[in-house]
């Protein structure tokens, strides 16, 4: 008789155990069945394509009277906002990312001046950047899986327009396309699966052209802060 009631006290507890263990599972659940571990390996890989906005600084310099013995240069600075959209692709090695982009730019820098070596004062030169694109490689590394970390260079090209405002002539301009190099860097913050936002710097630098417009020498240079988003798919 004993023996068969520490058979069913046994039993009761055995049942007890597994009924007790089966609600602390379900209430604390093991790590590994609780969450899969992130593919960080494949979340920068893939296509994407953004909009940006940019305040370009323009420290160019355009020299005139090229046909003179005694040619006159102003370094002169000036600011505008950039609107710009791209397009690009992304490939993921562990920690590293690599990609390519395109991007075309509707910019608006522009600023008129008055040389300081010109007699009238209706004397007025105005360079400006009418629109640029550039194709670009980027290589980088990511600080934590959200992360990313990247240098980017590539070739630019910029359409500049040099507007002579002299008034005893009328107004007429001149545009023509400079082609340069571009360096920069910046960073790049995963906000959900397929959007990322970013902030960058870059340097421009592009060929020196001459314009028959009143014998004119333009030498873009740009510094540029960018800030955009981009949909990953």
């Amino acid at each position: 008789m004993n023996e068969y009631l520490n058979s069913c006290s046994k039993k009761k507890m055995s049942r007890a155990v597994q009924v007790l263990s089966a609600i602390f599972i379900s209430i604390f659940p093991l790590q590994s069945e609780a969450s899969e571990p992130r593919n960080v390996e494949l979340e920068w890989t893939g296509k994407f394509v953004g909009l940006s906005f940019a305040y370009n600084f323009d420290d160019g310099t355009t020299t005139t009277d090229l046909t003179t013995t005694n040619p006159k240069s102003d370094f002169k600075s000036s600011a505008g906002p950039v609107i710009g959209a791209h397009a690009g692709y992304n490939y993921q090695i562990h920690r590293m990312v690599f990609g390519i982009i395109g991007e075309i730019n509707y910019d608006r820098t522009a600023k008129d001046y008055h040389p300081y070596w010109a007699a009238s004062p209706k004397y007025i030169i105005t360079p400006s950047t009418l629109w640029s694109a550039n194709v670009r490689s980027t290589a980088g590394f990511l600080i934590t899986p959200d992360i990313h970390a990247y240098g980017t260079v590539g070739l630019a090209s910029s359409q500049r327009k040099i507007g002579d405002n002299e008034v005893s002539t009328g107004a007429i301009s001149q545009s023509r396309v400079h082609y340069g190099l571009l360096l920069g860097a910046g960073f790049q913050y995963r906000l959900r699966k397929n959007l990322t936002t970013f902030a960058e710097f870059r340097h421009y630098w592009y060929e020196s052209l001459d314009y028959t417009l009143k014998e004119v020498r333009s030498s873009p240079a740009n510094n540029e802060i960018r800030l955009g988003v981009s949909y990953h798919y």
